[in-house]
């Protein structure tokens, strides 16, 4: 109950400012105070009997936590809740005794709401979610200060999940098969990609990206247009409400000048703008406009397209993984204007003790000019041997008409070497988001522009990686 405090009389400072110094702007008013809250009332202590640990360990303060269950059929958990005389606690709606153990039969997926009053009316509720068996087993680690205030979007093989700071799910579903790419867009929409099947012609396994609405209810599924696939690295949505999606496309192709046959598999990338009406309004693809020749793996799938950023101009930025390169395409010709790293790079690297970028992801645009991607550190063109096995987090402050990359700002740890996916998200407090992709130490880590670790998200399951981190800040 809010109390607010008024002096009962007119103090003498008031009257001299209402009087002698009235000319310096003192009005004469009584001074109020802002509305005094009492703190929520808290638990000294809770805990769980019946499925795996408390996540995380109980703390006053943290309201909500997640058990996993022991059995997938669920079991029955007693729940002990401690805290100050005069509190009053009731568990799914049922007074209980601050001494006294409450034992409940549930079922995997429920949520038990603890909810704590005191004498004066002000209330807390802790919340447990009861995870399936399966659910992989996450926990975090937060140092020094608090990170970007938000909800974290992981996939880990088939599930689908967002959580808090302290890794307690807030959504979470399991796919038939396995998924990528979950995020939240500008327009409220969330989407991901899920595997549909694989394409034995050509390799390539095929996707549908889902779109869900703000209640993560599905409200469409998209493929692209007259293409033989659709990818799951990256998908957008415009602000204009059209989607932006990638493609591995297969043809066969004369490549006879390259020192191969008259009808070989080619997998070219392809990027694709559609209306929500099925339209397509545009389209890039990477043939002829990046070489076979400048392929760095001897595969089919020679350009290996894993992101795409809209530009403020409206134009795209695409990270092509097996040539180690980025390009701008133009969207009103097109054509790509620049080339960044690759054996076609048009920029002079400034700064940067490797001057390439290697198998990068996530390459996307920051205010002022600047580009930050996900460096995996592989398939390095010119090879520099004593960069090793580093995988690093770079920006560059680009000069689009000096043709210069300076690097500004990097990241990186000795213990983290990811030959494969990974992310990079730069916050609005300045920090920056990290997932590690096929590297299983750490699943993802949120540093500050001193390059110390704020935030780390761990992941113990068979594959504890996730292609992508997304941070949807509040």
């Amino acid at each position: 109950m809010g109390i607010q405090v008024k002096f009962p009389f007119r103090p003498l400072w008031l009257l001299v400012c209402s009087t002698a110094l009235v000319f310096w702007g003192c009005q004469d008013q009584e001074p109020v105070l802002p509305p005094f809250e009492a703190p929520a009332p808290a638990l000294s202590v809770l805990s769980v009997d019946g499925g795996e640990a408390l996540n995380p360990a109980f703390s006053p303060e943290i309201n909500r936590y997640s058990v996993v269950a022991s059995d997938s059929a669920g079991e029955n958990l007693t729940i002990v809740a401690l805290g100050e005389a005069g509190l009053e606690i009731t568990v799914e709606g049922e007074s209980v005794s601050l001494m006294e153990p409450f034992s409940r039969q549930v079922s995997p997926g429920s949520t038990i709401e603890i909810l704590v009053r005191n004498q004066n009316g002000s209330a807390r509720t802790y919340t447990i979610e009861y995870l399936p068996s399966d659910f992989p087993r996450l926990r975090t680690e937060s140092n020094r200060e608090a990170p970007s205030s938000g909800l974290t979007y992981i996939t880990l093989s088939e599930w689908l999940i967002v959580i808090d700071d302290n890794g307690v799910p807030v959504f979470y579903k399991r796919e038939s098969n396995r998924v990528t790419d979950f995020k939240l867009h500008p327009s409220g929409e969330r989407s991901y990609a899920v595997r549909t099947g694989y394409l034995s012609d050509f390799g390539m396994n095929d996707h549908e990206i889902v779109v869900l609405d703000a209640d993560f209810e599905e409200i469409d599924r998209v493929t692209t247009i007259g293409l033989n696939q659709t990818d799951n690295h990256d998908f957008l949505i415009r602000e204009n409400g059209n989607y932006v999606l990638l493609s591995y496309h297969g043809e066969t192709r004369d490549l006879t000048d390259y020192g191969g046959g008259p009808a070989d598999p080619v997998i070219e990338s392809v990027m694709q703008e559609i209306t929500r009406d099925r339209e397509l309004v545009f389209q890039w693809r990477s043939w002829p406009e990046i070489p076979w020749s400048e392929r760095l793996r001897d595969k089919a799938e020679y350009a290996h397209v894993n992101s795409v950023f809209e530009t403020p101009d409206g134009d795209f930025i695409l990270s092509l993984r097996r040539v180690s390169q980025v390009v701008k395409v133009d969207r009103s010709t097109g054509q790509v204007a620049w080339k960044l790293g690759g054996m076609s790079n048009e920029f002079e690297f400034k700064a940067d003790p490797f001057s390439n970028i290697c198998a990068q992801h996530t390459a996307s645009l920051l205010p002022g000019g600047r580009l930050l991607l996900f460096d995996n550190g592989q398939l390095c063109w010119p090879i520099e041997p004593s960069r090793g096995d580093l995988t690093r987090v770079v920006e560059y402050d680009l000069d689009e008409e000096a043709m210069t990359a300076t690097m500004v700002w990097s990241y990186s740890r000795p213990d983290t070497y990811s030959r494969s996916m990974g992310s990079s998200q730069r916050l609005s407090n300045g920090n920056t988001l990290i997932s590690w992709g096929n590297r299983p130490t750490v699943t993802a880590t949120e540093v500050n522009a001193q390059g110390e670790v704020v935030w780390e998200l761990f992941a113990d399951s068979e594959k504890p990686w996730t292609y992508r981190a997304f941070r949807a800040e509040r």
